[in-house]
């Protein structure tokens, strides 16, 4: 009769961590865990009420990350309170029921101490992994790319069930494939803070003819932001050269956009429009030319008046330059 009573009482708390799930959701050495509860259960000094608020206690006052780092245990630990305590309110109570019920108790303590064990296990498995999602956190990557970071953490708590139960080959085996995962949210979280911009106006290029336009400029634009976006790739942990190499692609998107709307202006402007576009463009050129002083700019081509005011800045820098060698003297 004992043995049926203990084998009975095995069954329901047994049923309960079941609950858990299927394969990969088993918590090694369960089954030990909940024959050692009915061992103590029968010599426990202790009320069954006693253990559930000490564990209760126990459990509320954890770290809040200890359900990250030992998801199994923590949720064991809590079904097996709630069936502790399912079990103290039955209509009829029995001797075998009570000795389940504190069972149950002293069980959730087991897997509350198992949750503080895992945790020290799973940061020393997965060291790397765990300083790669803090710099995640630090880049906001779970604000800015939601979905791929949350894909990434799931694939990290399929590692943590593994190291739950104890199956820490397959953990060594999937660990690189989980550093790459979280590498590629890195990247991308760094294109979202800094090339989206000129993917943003690349698009606006688009929608206002570059490609049809401006076409060099357009594949130059494109050309750019595809260079930025293998970059960051290879190199996401290069934060300065990611942000230099971005603002050069926004500038290629943006030159692109402003080429397709000047040179639809000048293919839709009638004669007078194009005499008035060209003085427009010769009265920001003498505007430029006050700082120089070139005799009679406006008699030179565009392109003239340009290569002029730039070789003009160029000697005025270089000027500018001696005199405040001479005066540092």
């Amino acid at each position: 009769m004992k043995h049926f009573y203990s084998g009975l009482t095995l069954a329901v708390l047994m049923s309960v961590v079941a609950l858990s799930g299927c394969a990969n959701r088993t918590i090694a050495e369960s089954s030990d865990m909940a024959a050692a509860s009915l061992s103590e259960a029968e010599m426990s000094d202790m009320t069954t009420k006693e253990i559930i608020d000490e564990v209760s206690q126990q459990i509320n006052d954890s770290d809040e990350n200890l359900a990250f780092y030992s998801p199994l245990h923590i949720d064991n630990a809590r079904k097996q309170l709630a069936e502790s305590r399912k079990l103290l309110q039955l209509k009829v109570r029995t001797a075998e029921t009570d000795n389940a019920a504190k069972a149950a108790a002293i069980l959730a303590g087991k897997y509350y101490q198992g949750a503080v064990k895992n945790k020290v296990s799973v940061q020393n498995q997965l060291v790397k992994s765990l300083k790669q999602r803090d710099v995640l956190l630090d880049l906001n990557a779970d604000e800015i790319r939601p979905r791929l970071y949350a894909a990434a953490m799931e694939s990290m708590k399929r590692l943590i069930l593994e190291i739950e139960g104890g199956n820490l080959d397959k953990v060594i085996a999937r660990q690189p494939a989980l550093q790459e995962q979280l590498a590629m949210v890195e990247a991308e979280t760094m294109k979202t803070l800094w090339l989206e911009k000129a993917r943003n106006k690349l698009k606006e290029a688009q929608d206002n003819g570059a490609e049809k336009f401006a076409v060099k400029t357009w594949e130059q634009a494109v050309l750019a932001i595809e260079r930025a976006s293998q970059y960051t790739d290879r190199n996401y942990r290069d934060r300065e050269g990611v942000k230099q190499i971005s603002a050069e692609a926004f500038v290629r998107a943006a030159t692109a956009l402003n080429v397709a709307l000047e040179v639809q202006k000048i293919a839709e402007a009638k004669a007078p429009e194009l005499e008035q576009y060209v003085l427009d463009v010769q009265a920001l050129l003498n505007t430029i030319n006050q700082e120089v002083g070139i005799r009679e700019l406006s008699s030179y081509s565009f392109y003239e008046q340009a290569r002029l005011l730039t070789q003009k800045i160029e000697e005025n820098r270089d000027e500018d330059a001696v005199v405040e060698s001479v005066s540092s003297r």
